[in-house]
């Protein structure tokens, strides 16, 4: 996925700061991988303007954003976000 996405990594402040942040920029949805994760092969997809959240297998991952969004036509970053009890997200 690196070679297709613009990662960049962040591990400030707690995860609902970092939704709140990325839901008023705009970010359309966020993927966390925390300790769930770990055990299953899955994450969390939160969704900006429903706030729904859903487990999603992280095989999956790179299908939702092809489906999602395209590097072909838009430039969009991720941003990575990991804090001290392993909580990982990646924003888009």
């Amino acid at each position: 996925m690196k070679w297709k996405y613009s990662l960049v990594y962040e591990d400030k402040e707690s995860i609902g700061k970092r939704y709140r942040r990325q839901d008023a920029i705009g970010t359309p949805f966020c993927f966390t991988i925390d300790y769930e994760s770990l055990r299953t092969n899955t994450l969390t997809v939160r969704y900006r303007d429903t706030m729904k959240q859903e487990r999603l297998s992280i095989k999956e991952l790179d299908k939702l954003l092809e489906e999602k969004v395209s590097m072909k036509n838009q430039g969009l970053n991720f941003v990575i976000h990991v804090n001290h009890s392993l909580e990982v997200s990646l924003q888009v």
